[in-house]
């Protein structure tokens, strides 16, 4: 299964995911509320409904049901008001009625690696670096992400669906410093900066819920699965050392870059696949400024446990109106 395959099925199950609603159901509401007595909301609905379908003749229910309006806002003493703001309802039913939108996306991960990396890294480093003190400290490792979202409403205003396609550079980072004594008078200093980075074709499948704060203004809380393909990546080992004789001192460095494959012959198998979890603010309904963290839970290596984790901050920019 290559990058592109990979691309083209993903996008596909977006395909059709949006979801519709038709102007049956508005003539549908209509009439339910007018039957139960609720005849401004009936109101709204048949002018929905008349607005949605120009062909439909509804004017004698239009007419019928605003003056029982009247009659009951003046039976509740209020004379000036002539029908009601949509029902909740009604709400649903325009939120489902909102557009899937496309957008762009662009963000930083700090990842690292769960599980036996670390022990299997600092191993290795004695065997490059025998005689020092290689046990490895983990650090978050710095990387980008970017790629394309879609944006899908679902029946409530307050879920949509937001799948994405991103290349995302995930792995880890190990750090390492001391000294040690060579001999009487001579003191080696060591700096040891170990860097594995992976690339992946992404795929986050996240539900989100907002809940408005202001007309421009919306918090975010989302989660979801992902699933990721590898394509490739790199390993760099990099070490400093000084050396000091009867307080003279010299300075040299070494620095090695190995390229990683994955297959299930190599040390990486191509697929990953966790959860996701965030919280967010959403601005003017375009922009998404999020941050995540993203939960491996199958391993990745062929022969030691090894997961993906790792933090992101993402801002996704939405094209179109809602």
């Amino acid at each position: 299964m290559n990058c592109k395959k990979f691309i083209f099925i993903t996008l596909l199950c977006f395909s059709g995911a949006a979801y519709s609603q038709d102007c049956g159901d508005l003539l549908r509401r209509a009439s339910e509320f007018a039957s139960e007595g609720r005849f401004c909301d009936a109101l709204d609905f048949y002018r929905r409904y008349a607005a949605c379908d120009a062909d439909a003749d509804v004017s004698t229910q239009i007419a019928m049901n605003e003056r029982r309006c009247r009659q009951e806002r003046e039976s509740e003493g209020d004379r000036n008001q002539t029908f009601i703001q949509p029902s909740e309802d009604y709400s649903s039913l325009t939120s489902a009625r909102e557009k899937v939108r496309f957008g762009i996306r662009a963000g930083a991960n700090f990842t690292n690696f769960g599980g036996e990396m670390t022990e299997h890294m600092s191993a290795l480093m004695n065997v490059l670096f025998a005689g020092m003190n290689n046990n490895l400290n983990a650090k978050l490792k710095p990387g980008f992400q970017a790629g394309i979202a879609l944006h899908v409403p679902l029946i409530s205003k307050k879920l949509s669906f937001q799948p994405s396609v991103v290349y995302s550079q995930q792995g880890a980072k190990w750090v390492n410093s001391g000294s040690q004594r060579v001999f009487t008078g001579a003191e080696l200093r060591y700096d040891l900066d170990v860097e594995m980075t992976l690339n992946y074709i992404q795929a986050p499948l996240n539900l989100i819920y907002r809940h408005d704060l202001s007309n421009n203004f919306a918090l975010l809380l989302q989660a979801g699965p992902y699933i990721g393909y590898g394509i490739n990546g790199k390993m760099n080992v990099d070490m400093d050392m000084t050396l000091s004789i009867n307080g003279v001192s010299r300075s040299d460095s070494d620095s090695d870059e190995e390229d990683i494959t994955f297959g299930s012959d190599e040390m990486f198998d191509f697929l990953d696949v966790g959860i996701g979890f965030g919280a967010g603010l959403l601005i003017s309904e375009k922009l998404y400024l999020n941050m995540g963290y993203n939960l491996g839970t199958i391993d990745i290596a062929e022969d030691m446990s090894v997961k993906n984790r790792g933090f992101a901050v993402t801002l996704t920019y939405l094209f179109g109106k809602r």
